[in-house]
């Protein structure tokens, strides 16, 4: 048999209006979905290429094991058109979309034009089906398409014994390898390809010489890229460390994360049945005794492998779209022919495949309706809530694309271009859009699910303490949300030495200083326990509160959280003594530019039944004691004081010494203590950097 080659003089002879039709419908269905929101993983092979491109080395300093391909790829994108995950999806979307190209000719050339139609139509509808994250640029659906060109090469060398495109399908597998390590299992496919290839010529050309020609084709093909970056990362001295991360992570450390939720298994089928259903029929029934089918059953056996391998992402199962859709196609093919003859009968009887033809396109309608309705569940951001399942499953910490872009435009022009930024969460795709390196190679920062070292933990927790971070993000349902998360002392410590700047959406911003360029130097209510708690009896005779009012503990200062008319703070509750004085003393060194930040209040359910507090604060410096604010509170005759007073008071006099600050509360000008709930909110010494 004449070996055939591929000829495009004259496109007409390989494509029809109705190819041309699934195409399109293809770019269309993947287009819908550009604007998603910015997946984990994306965004974390994105910000390596960032730090690739400041000269920073994958696997050294960072932790994601996306294949080095994959980085290239981003980094490209990233010089060409800046960073910006569109252009990246786009780079994704034309492979994909030339993949449809090469399964439509693949199909065509070993069963028939109505099959390879089907087939094409079936593999550019449910790659984008959102389950399969096929429209993400991630390693799965970067690289599967690649798998598609491979094998489309691998069918030409079945068909022709040509070895070119043996070497072509060898090379294609070691680029979707060096994007996903677990593509390498493709060899296996190769290897049975060379094969199926002999024993379907009944061994007529086979000689040892020939076999081994192949074999050094599919060595030859696969080395040539991986040869090219394991020389880049030897000479770097990295070598160790990407087979440690890119290999080893991803074949061991995965197997120790739990797997994902029934309900993701269950969106895997139903946002596919159709693919499934008939895909299964077309296995059943319609495979042939030809060299053509065993390679086909050997490209569905490497797809489940990969599905198989936990833990069982949405995206593991994206390699299994292409042979299902070839059997598929097979399927709804045979299907529609028995129904085609059935209605051509003169004599309109029902016979059994007429019946079975009926209840396919039945099952195909109910199918499709089905798939629909769940893929319909992930418009248009991703995010995944199921109450018949009762569990939710985020794509990203944002809500939408459109909070990434937004939060990483602000940090972009809100910080300084030297400054550091902490996005406290999984979400590396904030630090490439807003051009900032992380600052840990850990891409989860958070001490919860998969966790970071304590070592580097802790080291975070000392840059917050430190401000060295200008501004921090977290994400959550609300603001008061992140009150129920100070377990984690990064929240706790950016909840009591940041400023609360604002939210995008579910983003809540923090940052070291205001909008006048003040930050916190002392927290007041961070440091409550060292405070000296002191009752004034009289001029001579000083009590410990803790000790003296242990049998009246409302008399003892506590930390509580306040709302009024909505405004949430933590305050130091503060109750006078019906005599003397009860005071909150701290000792200190009064920095350069600093001054005392406060705000006074009495609890609302008292306000109709107090008679007023005065609040007082004195500093001692040295032997001399100054009383430097004085105001008293009446919410029960002075509509005003029903809110949160804020005070703000220069402390220039002081600078440079070491004081003790007292915070004072007595009762009113008639002496009554009764309902006297008084509190300090958040009181901070600022300084202005």
């Amino acid at each position: 048999m004449a070996k055939e080659t591929l000829n495009f003089g004259n496109i007409r002879t390989y494509f029809d209006k109705s190819f041309i039709l699934v195409f399109v419908l293809s770019i269309l269905l993947r287009q819908i979905w550009i604007f998603s929101v910015i997946e984990r993983d994306e965004g974390g092979i994105a910000v390596v290429a960032l730090q690739w491109l400041n000269g920073y080395l994958p696997y050294v300093h960072s932790l994601n094991n996306a294949g080095p391909l994959a980085y290239a790829l981003y980094s490209a994108c990233t010089l060409l058109f800046g960073r910006d995950f569109i252009s990246i999806r786009v780079m994704s979307n034309i492979i994909f979309f030339l993949s449809i190209i090469a399964m439509y000719l693949f199909v065509k050339d070993w069963f028939n034009k109505k099959v390879a139609l089907a087939s094409s139509l079936f593999y550019g509808i449910f790659m984008s089906s959102p389950i399969y994250e096929g429209q993400l640029a991630l390693t799965s659906s970067l690289s599967a398409p690649i798998i598609v060109f491979s094998f489309f090469f691998c069918g030409m060398y079945i068909k022709n014994n040509s070895r070119k495109y043996l070497l072509i399908a060898s090379f294609l597998l070691s680029a979707a390898t060096l994007i996903k390590v677990i593509d390498v299992l493709g060899l296996l496919l190769l290897i049975g390809a060379i094969s199926t290839s002999y024993f379907h010529n009944k061994l007529k050309s086979f000689c040892a010489k020939n076999l081994l020609g192949d074999l050094v084709c599919v060595i030859v093909g696969f080395s040539v890229l991986p040869a090219f970056f394991l020389t880049y990362f030897s000479l770097a001295g990295a070598l160790g460390n990407m087979v440690d991360v890119f290999i080893n992570k991803t074949l061991v450390g995965y197997q120790s994360m739990s797997d994902v939720p029934f309900g993701i298994i269950f969106n895997v089928v139903a946002q596919g049945l159709p693919l499934w259903v008939f895909a299964i029929f077309g296995l059943l029934f319609s495979i042939r005794k030809k060299k053509f089918d065993l390679f086909l059953i050997g490209w569905l056996a490497f797809a489940v492998m990969i599905a198989a391998f936990p833990p069982h992402f949405g995206h593991r199962f994206i390699y299994l779209i292409a042979p299902a859709s070839i059997l598929a196609g097979l399927g709804i093919t045979i299907t529609l022919d028995n129904l085609n003859g059935g209605l051509r009968k003169k004599k309109r009887t029902l016979n059994g495949k007429f019946v079975t033809a009926l209840l396919m396109v039945a099952l195909l309608t109910l199918s499709l309706l089905t798939a629909f309705v769940f893929q319909l569940g992930q418009y248009p951001q991703y995010h995944m809530t199921s109450q018949l399942f009762n569990f939710s499953w985020g794509y990203a910490d944002s809500s939408s694309y459109s909070t990434q872009t937004k939060l990483a435009e602000f940090l972009r022009l809100g910080s300084a271009s030297d400054s550091q930024i902490l996005v406290h969460a999984w979400s590396a795709e904030i630090y490439y859009l807003a051009g900032k390196l992380p600052p840990s190679k850990y891409v989860w920062t958070r001490p919860d699910g998969i966790q970071i070292p304590e070592s580097e933990y802790n080291r975070l927790i000392e840059s917050v303490k430190n401000h060295e971070f200008e501004f921090i993000v977290f994400f959550d349902n609300s603001f008061a949300a992140l009150r129920y998360r100070i377990s984690d002392p990064i929240v706790n410590q950016t909840l009591n030495n940041y400023f609360y700047y604002g939210n995008i959406d579910n983003a809540f911003i923090f940052s070291w200083h205001n909008s006048v360029g003040q930050s916190i130097y002392y927290n007041f209510v961070e440091h409550f326990q060292s405070a000296l708690k002191l009752y004034f009896m009289d001029s001579t005779t000083i009590q410990d509160i803790d000790n003296y009012f242990k049998s009246e503990p409302i008399f003892i200062p506590a930390i509580y959280s306040l709302s009024i008319n909505g405004d949430v703070r933590d305050a130091i509750f503060h109750h006078p003594p019906s005599t003397g004085n009860s005071s909150i003393a701290y000792n200190m060194l009064i920095p350069e530019n600093a001054s005392l930040k406060f705000g006074i209040a009495i609890n609302p359910a008292m306000w109709e039944k107090t008679d007023g507090v005065d609040f007082v604060i004195k500093i001692k410096d040295g032997n001399d004691t100054q009383n430097i604010w004085d105001y008293y509170l009446n919410p029960k005759n002075v509509l005003i004081d029903r809110k949160w007073h804020d005070i703000e008071m220069d402390l220039h006099a002081h600078r440079g010494k070491e004081v003790t600050i007292f915070f004072i509360t007595m009762p009113g000008p008639e002496n009554d203590n009764g309902y006297d709930w008084a509190y300090w909110a958040t009181p901070v010494i600022l300084v202005r950097r």
